[in-house]
C-alpha cells in the first residue's frame, strides 16, 4: 500500500514527495526477505505519516480461497500476481 504514494505512483496527485520516501519504497521492492521488507516498508510508512502527506481513514483487506489444484499458490500473494498462477 506504500507504493501508489512514490514520486511516480498513481496516487502521487497530491503535491508531496519525499526523496527519503522514494528510497524506502525501492528498498522495499528490492528486498527479497519478507521480515526486512516488512522493516523497510514501516519505515516508508513512517516517512509519509510523520509529513502528514495522507490521513489513512481505512485499510481495505482483501481475502480469497484457493483449492489443492492450485499449484503456485504460497504464502500471501496479493491478487495483483494472481495472474502467475497456474492450475
Amino acid at each position: 500500500m506504500i507504493e501508489p504514494f512514490a514520486s511516480q505512483g498513481f496516487a502521487a496527485n497530491f503535491n508531496w514527495s519525499n526523496p527519503d520516501y522514494d528510497r524506502a519504497v525501492a528498498a522495499t521492492r528490492a528486498e527479497a526477505d519478507p521480515a526486512k521488507r516488512d522493516m523497510l516498508a514501516q519505515k516508508a510508512e513512517n516517512i509519509i505519516l510523520g509529513d502528514a502527506a495522507i490521513i489513512p481513514l481505512l485499510h481495505e483487506q482483501t481475502f480469497w480461497l484457493s483449492g489443492p489444484r492450485l499449484e503456485t499458490m504460497h504464502g500471501n500473494i496479493p491478487p495483483v500476481q494472481w495472474g502467475r498462477l497456474k492450475l
